[in-house]
């Protein structure tokens, strides 16, 4: 893992959780986090001040064309984290940090396999808030690494979306149903909504669930997340007259 990247290769920072407490160590002290709770636990990655990327508080679209609008990107860029959760199928015998190869699993004598998510999606922090971390992680950022872990027993590997409306009672009912994967031992999982649906319901939009999804605060691309635990499909429905 992270081997490839133009900067510096493996992150600065580790932290896991082991039992009540969450273990923090640095690159040097990485043979030494607990590893034994990684089956059904996670472990976050970040680079603090040693970080190599960039984030803007605007886009490239909003600044004008000309030296007037470099200036103004310019002055929008700021040194940005961008913190990963690494979540395993089974506890790794051993993590090792190659200085030029990423972060190195050793699986054991079975198949450990590994999701990667940026934690916080398109939200890049600045370095001197991640840097802080070091000293402790904020309990919204432990809070949003627990619901991952607590929800990837199954992951969704295809959708199949319906849509309907009945004229009746002016209602519009999108319907999805997922295939899930095995990844770990459980049957826990969590149904994402369409990211239009969970941003536009985010913002007021009048919409009722199935059942009440849950937010583990990652933005994305094209919308907010938002997921109902334990189930393999959704229904949220809305009258027509309230979507133009």
């Amino acid at each position: 893992m992270y081997g490839g990247f133009s900067g510096p290769a493996v992150p600065t920072w580790f932290a896991t959780r082991s039992g009540e407490d969450i273990v923090i160590q640095d690159v040097e002290g990485l043979g030494s986090l607990p590893l034994e709770g990684l089956d059904h636990g996670w472990l976050l990655c970040w680079y603090g001040k040693s970080s190599f990327f960039f984030g803007a508080t605007r886009s490239a679209a909003e600044t004008v064309y000309g030296w007037d609008g470099v200036r103004i990107w310019n002055s929008s860029v700021y040194p940005a984290d961008c913190p990963f959760l690494v979540l395993f199928s089974e506890a790794p015998a051993s993590l090792k940090a190659e200085k030029m190869g990423g972060l190195s699993v050793d699986p054991g004598s079975g198949i450990c396999r590994v999701l990667i998510l940026p934690l916080l999606g398109e939200l890049m922090p600045k370095t001197d808030e991640t840097e802080k971390w070091s000293a402790g992680l904020p309990k919204d950022i432990v809070e949003r690494c627990d619901w991952w872990a607590a929800h990837v027993d199954r992951i969704p590997e295809h959708v199949q979306e319906t849509y309907a409306f009945d004229p009746q009672t002016d209602t519009i009912t999108l319907s999805e149903k997922f295939t899930l994967e095995a990844f770990r031992k459980g049957n826990r999982t969590a149904a994402p909504l369409p990211p239009a649906v969970a941003t536009a319901y985010l913002t007021g939009f009048p919409a009722i669930f199935s059942k009440k999804p849950e937010d583990p605060q990652l933005f994305t691309a094209v919308g907010d997340y938002l997921a109902v635990p334990d189930v393999d499909r959704t229904r949220s429905a809305s009258r027509a007259s309230e979507s133009t």
